[in-house]
């Protein structure tokens, strides 16, 4: 879920606060973009994805994570991050859920989450079903802290393919728990509480049910998930019955979409934001 915050989405979200409160609150912030060569190119990326998806042709979120690695601009974020941080707009994705409190759970350990990981089936559809969608938790040399990064297959509006990750710094966890909380979104001015429950842990593939929180625009809104990862691209049919039933007092697994982790061929630029 972490990846869809991406960056600064100024431009295009809902203003929740009045049309005059970016005007108010951060007119110093647009008025350096204003001087900024990069940050006028990110808006103008940006807003050339919008021809593309009004015809339905390209998602939303893939465009304008194009948008983050073709024209990076600090200037550009710092706009996002003060609209957020005065509260401006709403947050830049759906939060429709109300979580549930898993019952029977296994304790999670990163540990057994280290590596890489494909995502295969997602509930959610904005922040688990995309393309080439993959997991990755590596041990940070020397720091005692771990990376947690959440990668997709982004299209820009000239049809080129991009590898987005979008990481997370986290303290290190001793020992198994009951679940795995971490907070994300702070450097764009939003504050998420994320927490997740292994259901089932197979040599196979692992079963996630998560809960993530808003903790700063409309405290307490809730968007849950649920994914299934695998170190491997495809599972057997023969297990689905058993994720089914294990997903059953949260969802109908039938509603889950399975990715298409067939990523293209080449090289695509990566981009990643810390």
């Amino acid at each position: 879920m972490a990846r869809f915050l991406v960056l600064a989405l100024f431009p295009v979200v809902r203003t929740i606060a009045g049309p005059l409160c970016p005007l108010t609150h951060c007119g110093s912030e647009m008025a350096a973009c204003a001087l900024d060569g990069m940050c006028r190119g990110s808006i103008g990326c940006v807003l050339s994805c919008g021809p593309m998806i009004a015809k339905g042709t390209m998602v939303f979120g893939g465009c304008v994570q194009a948008c983050a690695m073709e024209k990076p601009s600090e200037a550009f974020n710092a706009i996002g991050k003060c609209v957020f941080d005065n509260k401006c707009a709403g947050v830049p994705f759906p939060m429709p859920g109300h979580c549930k409190k898993p019952n029977n759970t296994m304790p999670i350990d990163l540990k057994t989450l280290e590596g890489f990981w494909w995502n295969l089936y997602g509930h959610d559809k904005t922040g688990d079903c995309q393309r080439c969608h993959f997991r990755t938790w590596h041990q940070v040399p020397n720091s005692g802290k771990l990376e947690y990064g959440d990668n997709t297959l982004v299209v820009d509006h000239n049809n080129q393919y991009f590898n987005f990750t979008y990481i997370v710094t986290l303290d290190s966890q001793v020992g198994p728990k009951n679940s795995w909380i971490f907070n994300w979104g702070m450097e764009h001015g939003l504050d998420f509480k994320e927490e997740w429950w292994l259901l089932d842990d197979t040599p196979e593939y692992k079963q996630i049910y998560y809960c993530a929180t808003d903790m700063k625009i409309n405290p307490g809104q809730q968007i849950e998930g649920g994914v299934v990862l695998s170190k491997s691209k495809e599972i057997s049919g023969n297990v689905l019955p058993r994720i089914a039933e294990v997903f059953k007092p949260y969802y109908d697994f039938n509603r889950f979409c399975k990715n298409d982790n067939t990523c293209p061929i080449g090289a695509p630029r990566a981009q990643i934001l810390v």
